[in-house]
């Protein structure tokens, strides 16, 4: 059971068929997070039913008063039809779900913006961005070591940074230990 001291913080995801997810308040140290595995790409119904399934659970449990996921690629960016179809329609079945629990407010976040704000820089390599994603949230004394639920308390923190900035709070979280610059 979780009681109304622990309802009302930020729910951030990281949208896939493994789906990463983080929650907590905007003052925080770490987030709690897991990750739902919704089926695969051979059957995009029940993905997304699965998808609507999980977050209607947790909506009604933790009654976050943000829901912040990362932006998709556009269509035309992605590699396979199918990614595309699951990566858009994601979204939309989040925004859905936020409406159908009266989430006050949804966000979308572009992962170079997240990725700026917090690690410093916004491109990395393909092949590195995953460790340096995880190479950080160890720094945070965070003990996430799947790459989706990373993603998505990398997104948490970006999100109540955003909140703390705009009440005159600094922001939280241990900068990156190489260079922005690199």
């Amino acid at each position: 059971m979780v009681d109304s001291a622990t309802q009302g913080g930020v729910f951030a995801l990281d949208l896939s068929t493994h789906t990463g997810w983080a929650y907590g308040h905007r003052d925080d140290d770490r987030p709690i997070g897991g990750v739902w595995e919704l089926g695969s790409m051979a059957n995009l119904g029940r993905v997304g039913v699965c998808l609507e399934n999980e977050l209607g659970d947790a909506l009604d449990l933790l009654k976050p008063r943000v829901v912040i996921f990362e932006s998709p690629l556009p269509a035309r960016a992605q590699t396979h039809e199918k990614t595309a179809r699951l990566l858009l329609g994601c979204p939309l079945l989040v925004e859905a779900e936020c409406y159908r629990h009266d989430i006050p407010t949804v966000v979308e976040a572009s992962v170079e913006e997240v990725r700026k704000a917090i690690l410093g820089r916004s491109r990395f390599p393909r092949d590195e961005v995953k460790q340096v994603v995880r190479t950080w949230c160890r720094e945070q004394g965070w003990p996430f070591s799947n790459d989706n639920l990373c993603d998505a308390a990398l997104l948490w923190r970006y999100q109540c940074n955003l909140m703390r900035i705009r009440q005159k709070l600094p922001p939280l979280g241990k900068k990156p230990t190489w260079s922005a610059h690199a």
